[in-house]
């Protein structure tokens, strides 16, 4: 399933994203793809680690 997604984006991230896309040949999309991916998994990681912490720092 294909969703489509608009962003609002100051011209500082717009900018990166532009000279990144030259420079790694791939277009907008697949970067942002990427990006928004790799932050979903670092969110999924942290908050059941997050939740983890005080119970391992209750048991030493």
């Amino acid at each position: 399933m294909n969703t489509t997604l608009a962003i609002r984006a100051d011209d500082t991230p717009s900018i990166l994203l532009g000279e990144a896309d030259k420079r790694d040949g791939r277009d907008r999309s697949d970067i942002t793809r990427k990006a928004i991916r790799r932050k979903s998994r670092i969110i999924r990681f942290r908050n059941p680690r997050e939740q983890a912490m005080p119970f391992a720092a209750a048991a030493q």
